[in-house]
Parts: structure tokens; sequence; C-alpha cells
């Protein structure tokens, strides 16, 4: 499974070209979009989850809901083709790497460790941007500048955290409702960084805030089925 390593390189590198440009939030959105039309494709055809999810009013619902979530917080800038061209970035970059919680399960389960799904992950992202950066270096398109604000080397940390949990969420709560339920810690953490530092130049417009709630609402819709479902199974083993 080296391609869910290729997904999350092709996510890094969507976001170091264009979400300084597009604002964090919108970045997100973008791409939390194209992960839960993704998750709610693998879910149907039981990819990485140990059995189908198939469509039901509720789940569509919540993966409509982050969709028009996405056209609120592009909407300030509809009138930019450059803008909308950038947004596109994200939303194919969340397309290939839907998935990615699913193939790292199976690495994961076929080795029987989730280190292992976590470092094979690792290498192949690391070695597709590699061979990006090689080629952009050697066209003479890249100087090279650490930056000076310390909170900016986390991304790495966050990230081997972030697929961790993925690799041991996935398998219970499906792609798509592991997706959805991700959704709302990131955009609101998106709007924070956004609204928080300034310094970035991105605006928090209020159909920003809009398009959060609407993604808040989608994360709610879709775990009610499966609430649903615990509880009448907690009844029926209390009445046993």
């Amino acid at each position: 499974y080296p391609r869910q390593g290729g997904g999350g390189a092709m996510v890094v590198f969507s976001e170091g070209a264009s979400a300084s440009a597009l604002g964090v939030a919108t970045f997100q959105t973008a791409l939390i979009s194209a992960l839960l039309l993704s998750g709610l494709l693998c879910d149907r055809f039981g990819v990485g989850v140990e059995e189908k999810k198939y469509f039901t009013p509720w789940r569509i619902t919540g993966a409509l809901f982050a969709v028009i979530a996405t056209i609120f917080v592009v909407s300030p800038q509809w009138h930019s083709t450059s803008f909308i061209l950038l947004a596109i970035l994200p939303f194919l970059a969340g397309l290939l790497a839907g998935w990615q919680p699913a193939g790292n399960a199976k690495v994961a389960e076929a080795t029987g460790s989730m280190l292992v799904s976590i470092t094979w992950n690792f290498i192949v992202g690391f070695c597709v941007l590699g061979a990006a950066l090689a080629i952009r270096i050697a066209l003479g398109h890249v100087t090279i500048q650490l930056p000076d604000t310390w909170w900016m080397y986390l991304g790495g940390p966050l990230g081997l955290l972030s697929i961790g949990l993925m690799a041991i969420l996935v398998r219970g709560l499906g792609l798509l409702m592991l997706g959805v339920a991700s959704t709302a810690g990131q955009l609101l953490g998106s709007v924070l960084i956004d609204e928080l530092i300034p310094s970035l130049g991105n605006t928090v417009y209020l159909v920003t805030i809009i398009g959060t709630l609407f993604a808040l609402v989608g994360a709610i819709v879709t775990t009610i089925p499966e609430y649903r479902a615990s509880k009448m199974a907690q009844r029926i083993e209390v009445s046993e």
C-alpha cells in the first residue's frame, strides 16, 4: 500500500502551494469536502473497514453539508479565477488522500503494528516530496530558508499523531464518520488560526463562519445512525 503515502504527499504539496494564498480555513474546507466524498465511496465498497457502510440519507446528508461548507468559504473570492483554481488543488488532494486511513489500517492489520503503517506512510511521502524538491532545485526555482517561528516545526509531529489515530479509529468508525468528525476540529482550528494570527493576511468572512457551522452540522448528522445503533445495542444487552 505505498499509494497512501503518495496521497499524503499530495496533501502536503497542496498545503505549501495554496494554503497561504487561500487562507487556512478555505484550504481546509476544500480539502475536507473531498476527503468526505472519497470516504463515502470507500465505506460503501468496504475499503479499509470491517464491514461495508451503505449509503443512507444521514450519511449522504452529512457529506452534502461538507460540500456546502466549501462553497460558502470559497464564495467571497468566486470572481477570482486564480483563487478557484488554487482551491481545486486541495480538493484534488483530498480525493487522492481520502482512502489514506483505510490503506494505513490495512497495513497495520497485516503487520500487527500501527508503527509499521505510520513509518511506511512517511517513507513513501518523504520520497515523493523529496523527488519533487530535487527537480525544483535542479531547475533553480527554490531558495532554502528555514522559518524562525518555532511552531512552524510542529507540522511533522502533529501529522504523525493524526495518522496514528486515524489508523486506529478508522476500522471502528468508518472513513466517512472519521472524516466528518475530524472536520469539526480542523475547521475550528483553521478559523482560529486565520483570526488569531493576522500577520498571515487571511480574512475570516461571515460566510467562513457559516461554512464552519455547516461542517459541524454535517459531523453531527453523520453520527446519528451509529449513535442510535449503539443505544439500541446497549438496551438489548440490558434486557438480556
